[in-house]
């Protein structure tokens, strides 16, 4: 093992050769920024610091950031394995996080490995992290029997920055020890605190100006595309696109995407939609419309982005300053033979203003069609202070204007909520009341539900007790109610508990979920009673199952009745080697009683995902969707659908794209007569195609 990561260790560093010159050079150059190194602490203990040593040096010139970490190692120090961009290297890392605009709530965060691999992507506090987002640093890993040295060089370019200077840069520094199982955290810091976590990063001076540069960007790409289900291609020109930008401004820029693309966005997996009164909410998984996404949306419904199915076009401008941001979206959707989308407009704009302790977000939607005969707007304004250190506090009123085609009549309807949050690293509360009446609409969101009120309160405390069998404790205990907004009648109230606890820090977790109220359907009320026990483990990388299993009372709407069931979720995912992970999970609902001619009792849907990658810029990944849910009267048993995508980064310039995406629902049957059962996959979608994609 000793000869493996010596030969690791010489191949990176013989790999970095041609960085480490220039970046010890331009980091000699630049301006030395004043920066006291603090303690890292455990995050799982108190922030107790670190056993070993770690110093910071950071330096800065109008191009890049620089910094230079040397941390103290010992025998328990993971070399980890060498992976794909933006993927996990399983051993240990040092993670810089740069806050750029105070009070934004937004992070850029770079992690440095022992062999060099990249991980970069965006933080926000309303989305998960943004891995498509991806910037041109560079750092070398140096090693010796006791330290390790990290030199880093992370441009300005891309990133929102101050105009004035000095401007001041929020960073968190953390340190992951694999073989420890341990993170520990400078300044003393966690995700829980909401936004305190970005307000209370350590601020570092940048006495430096920073460079304009209009960085002009252009992609050309061309889709050949192949329904080997109808034996026909493509139009060209329907699958020719173009992005363009360019930044204007120190912290503005404007995209315009033509025609985009997304044959090489996975297929969406298979989720529990099939006893649920609420539109499903699909993630965003195109760039385009995934960045900026927490500034545009805010934290309402009211913009839902996958509602743009297939833009023609789509343009927008943002503007991220310490005390403004604004962000205006504009798109023309567009009807092709493979979607059943509208060719409706979509805009969106955002403005946010601080002002002391108060930020404003002024919020504004609209889609209509192409003659306005139809139109729908919908406006807010939200109002945010952070009171007395670990508090906040919101208020936010929302109207929509709508007008039918088939109606000259227009109707409005109104939204609100009051909000009240309280965070730190042990605890967190969250109050709101929300009403919504019953002619609201927002058609370019994700609403389900009107004339409703909506109460909410909830509370989680975070305990830790590193030395002990049982390390982690997170409880949380949450209460709803829901009221007709026109008789306030009670529709729902429901109280849940949940429990999530870790063993030995690393070697396994496990969780309780408990849950129990009533609900109003038709004019009925119904109680559930739900609770689920869940036990994973994340101890080995090459091996990381998880399962959750339990039990339940609750209304099958289809039904209108009342029904036991019986749930079980388990997923097991690997990494099989440096360059090849799996992933697959598995869902079974069986209810106690008969299937009818409609519904169907038991069912179970798979997803199954397997990714090649290697950093030579190849990688490959397939899926396999699947569900057997059946509704007998049709005949129908279910579905099951796969894909796969590789991409081929040839140059800097051109990259290449194949894939393959096949969907089929399946029936069964026999004929009279003949009890010989028949089964039968019919394809309703099977396409191939190569995207050429060249860069300006």
């Amino acid at each position: 093992m000793k000869k493996i990561h010596i030969a690791l260790l010489m191949s990176g560093l013989l790999s970095i050769s041609a960085y480490a010159v220039g970046i010890s050079e331009q980091m000699e150059k630049a301006t030395r920024l004043s920066f006291q190194n603090g303690i890292l602490g455990n995050v799982d203990d108190n922030f107790a610091p670190c056993r070993l040593g770690n110093e910071l040096v950071f330096y800065a010139d109008g191009q890049n950031l620089y910094m230079q970490c040397v941390s103290e190692i010992d025998s328990t120090f993971s070399m980890g394995k060498e992976s794909k961009r933006d993927q996990a290297s399983s051993g240990d890392f040092i993670m810089l996080r740069l806050i750029t605009v105070p009070d934004q709530n937004f992070a850029y965060t770079y992690v440095f490995t022992p062999l060099r691999n990249k991980e970069d992507y965006t933080l926000g506090l309303g989305i998960s992290a943004n891995y498509d987002w991806n910037s041109d640093y560079d750092y070398e890993s140096i090693i010796t029997k006791t330290t390790w040295t990290i030199k880093a060089r992370i441009p300005w370019k891309g990133m929102r920055t101050g105009k004035t200077s000095p401007f001041n840069v929020g960073i968190i520094i953390n340190r992951w020890m694999q073989n420890d199982g341990r993170s520990f955290n400078y300044p003393h810091l966690v995700r829980s605190m909401g936004e305190n976590y970005y307000r209370k990063a350590f601020p570092l001076s940048v006495p430096v100006r920073i460079s304009r540069d209009l960085d002009p960007q252009a992609r050309f790409y061309y889709t050949a595309k192949y329904d080997l289900l109808n034996k026909q291609s493509y139009k060209a020109i329907d699958y020719t696109g173009l992005d363009f930008a360019f930044r204007p401004q120190q912290n503005g820029s404007i995209k315009l995407t033509l025609q985009p693309d997304f044959s090489d966005i996975p297929m969406d997996t298979e989720d529990d939609v099939y006893n649920t009164l609420y539109k499903p909410w699909l993630q965003e998984n195109r760039f385009f419309f995934k960045e900026d996404l927490d500034l545009l949306s805010g934290s309402n419904s009211y913009w839902y982005s996958r509602n743009i199915i297939s833009p023609f076009v789509a343009i927008k401008y943002s503007l991220i300053q310490p005390q403004t941001s604004l962000i205006v979206l504009s798109a023309k959707d567009q009807k092709k033979q493979i979607y059943n989308g509208s060719d409706d407009f979509y805009n969106a704009l955002s403005i946010r203003q601080k002002l002391g302790k108060l930020q404003i977000s002024l919020y504004a939607y609209n889609r209509m069609d192409e003659k306005a005969e139809y139109h729908n707007e919908v406006s807010s304004a939200k109002v945010t202070s952070q009171v007395w250190g670990y508090h906040s506090l919101s208020l936010e009123f929302g109207k929509s204007l709508v007008r039918d085609s088939l109606s000259a009549k227009h109707l409005s309807g109104t939204a609100g909520t009051i909000a009240y949050g309280f965070s730190n690293t042990r605890h967190t509360i969250d109050l709101s009341g929300k009403f919504i009446d019953d002619t609201f609409r927002a058609d370019m969101g994700n609403i389900s539900l009107i004339n409703r009120n909506t109460f909410d309160a909830s509370y989680t405390n975070y305990l830790n007790f590193p030395k002990a069998f049982i390390s982690d404790f997170s409880n949380s205990l949450m209460v709803t109610y829901v009221a007709d907004h026109t008789t306030n009648e009670r529709i729902e109230a429901y109280l849940a508990f949940r429990n999530q606890s870790k063993i030995k820090s690393t070697l396994a977790y496990f969780g309780l979920d408990i849950n129990c109220g009533d609900e109003s359907y038709n004019g009925t009320t119904y109680g559930y009673q739900k609770a689920f026990f869940s036990l994973g483990s994340i101890y080995r990388p090459s091996f990381a199952p998880f399962i959750r299993i339990g039990r339940g009372r609750n209304l099958v709407y289809r039904l209108e009745k009342q029904l036991d069931y019986l749930y079980c979720y388990s997923s097991l995912e690997s990494v099989i080697n440096p360059h090849a992970t799996i992933k697959l999970d598995v869902t079974l609902y069986k209810y106690d009683h008969e299937k009818t001619a409609s519904w169907d009792n038991e069912y179970l849907f798979a997803n199954l995902d397997y990714a090649i990658n290697f950093n030579t810029g190849f990688n490959l990944n397939l899926g396999l969707r699947f569900n057997d849910t059946e509704v007998p009267s049709s005949f129908y048993d279910g579905y099951f659908g796969y894909y796969f995508n590789s991409e081929w980064q040839i140059s800097k310039a051109i990259k290449l794209n194949l894939g393959y995406q096949s969907k089929a629902d399946h029936y069964t049957y026999s004929l009279e007569g003949d009890p010989q059962e028949y089964h039968l996959y019919d394809i309703t979608s099977q396409n191939i195609y190569l995207k050429t994609s060249v860069s300006f």
